[in-house]
């Protein structure tokens, strides 16, 4: 995700737009491939008590609910910012790099960040690294409307990626915490299945509101509902 979209903006341009589709196609079969001959498959494992695991054990556990929660609304922003981030940003004149370094930049501070603020995760509290990292990066969601060129968003953006990383290896931990009581797969299960419930909801209603009432209302959506997920988060976990 670093990498990924600023390196496909380049061939994009220089090669055509199909270009990126068949690397990319090559490179999922390849990662197929590889998996298929070196992925060994494990026996079911029980959990710490004994019991296999379930999606409906895990789901009467609260924090696994809030969990689920936090990550299916945290989703509906990324969501939003993988969709219409490159419709704002092409408004300013951004051409298909620009707009792959837009993405790329803000997963690429995230990667880079996972190993401080998961060490910071271990010795504070796991709950406040995520409501403060979740709050405070919805709220930049409001600014991205009012960035006036390609370099104001472009910064916006970055910030966002870095308090979105205070929260990221925060919210794993808990997940794996959970893991050792519920089934690890399970619990990740659901984790995987939050996020792709984000993606489906998030760019369909911002694509509905940007229908009725323009491109800003997205941002404003995205910012809001994120906000309001990380207080069902801490109402769920109290």
């Amino acid at each position: 995700m670093g990498f990924g979209p600023f390196i496909l903006g380049l061939l994009s341009e220089s090669c055509g737009m199909a270009t990126p589709f068949l690397l990319v196609g090559g490179l999922v079969t390849a990662s197929l491939i590889i998996i298929l001959f070196t992925v060994r498959e494990h026996e079911v494992r029980l959990t710490d008590d004994g019991e296999q695991s379930s999606f409906r054990r895990a789901l009467n556990n609260r924090v696994v609910r809030g969990l689920f929660t936090y990550r299916a609304i945290n989703t509906i922003g990324s969501g939003t910012i993988y969709s219409f981030l490159p419709l704002l940003a092409a408004s300013f004149g951004a051409t298909a790099s620009q707009i792959g370094l837009l993405i790329s930049v803000q997963f690429f501070l995230m990667s880079l960040l996972q190993r401080p603020f998961g060490t910071l995760a271990d010795k504070v509290s796991k709950v406040k690294l995520a409501m403060i990292g979740g709050l405070t990066g919805s709220s930049f969601f409001f600014l991205i409307p009012y960035s006036g060129d390609f370099t104001i968003l472009i910064i916006v953006n970055s910030i966002i990626g870095i308090l979105w990383a205070i929260s990221g290896p925060a919210i794993t931990a808990l997940a794996m915490d959970q893991g050792r009581e519920c089934g690890m797969g399970c619990v990740l299960g659901l984790m995987d299945s939050a996020t792709s419930l984000g993606m489906i909801i998030g760019p369909l209603i911002a694509g509905i509101l940007m229908n009725f009432y323009g491109l800003p209302s997205v941002f404003f959506f995205s910012g809001t509902v994120g906000i309001i997920g990380i207080f069902l988060f801490y109402a769920l976990l109290k």
